[in-house]
């Protein structure tokens, strides 16, 4: 029997991870590709974790993935990632995580860790995966024109990894129809930034 691939995505409610999974799931929708997908928001606040489950390869499935069973997590916020990232990822499993925690609207700062504390966190992160991509999806979405769409160079380190059973370019178009066109050109901009990084690393 065919084994789904299971995609966790991880960050706070603030951060639209929903509009990533809408534009996975219609990536493989118009590539062909049986998805199913659930998400799992706690809206006590914006400041709350967000994660959102999809399977490729397998209609046949339910969407929600269990512990140990996720073969790629994508986490938006290094420290969510770490805390769940632990319990979810399988063995064999793919990191990709943002260097940086998420500025929470509260106090409108950039979450930048002390070095030690980063690296342990990191340290964690690669104890308990095959494979670890880390990256500052802060710096790349600020140089492509708006540091509050870090998502989209997240989507970029995804597509950029070689994991997803999705064609690139049909994730960028979609993402390109999907997106406010006030948002539009930086937000592609991003997401080629993050791909291009992930490649040639």
């Amino acid at each position: 029997m065919k084994r789904a691939l299971n995609v966790l995505l991880i960050g706070l409610v603030f951060q639209k991870l929903t509009q990533l999974s809408q534009i996975l799931v219609q990536a493989a929708v118009e590539d062909g590709v049986p998805v199913t997908a659930v998400q799992q928001d706690f809206i006590t606040t914006c400041i709350n974790p967000a994660r959102h489950y999809l399977r490729f390869g397998v209609s046949d499935c339910g969407a929600r993935i269990e512990p140990g069973e996720v073969d790629v997590l994508l986490g938006v916020d290094l420290y969510e990632a770490a805390r769940i990232g632990a319990d979810y990822l399988a063995d064999s499993g793919v990191l990709i995580v943002n260097s940086r925690v998420v500025p929470r609207p509260i106090d409108g700062k950039w979450g930048r860790l002390a070095p030690e504390l980063q690296e342990k966190l990191l340290g964690l992160l690669r104890s308990i995966a095959s494979k670890v991509i880390v990256l500052d999806a802060v710096e790349l979405a600020d140089r492509a024109g708006d540091a509050e769409l870090i998502r989209f160079a997240m989507l970029g380190a995804l597509c950029g990894s070689g994991v997803l059973p999705l064609q690139v370019e049909t994730v960028e178009k979609v993402l390109s129809e999907t997106v406010m066109e006030l948002e539009r050109e930086a937000a592609v901009k991003a997401f080629r930034a993050a791909l291009q990084q992930v490649r040639t690393a």
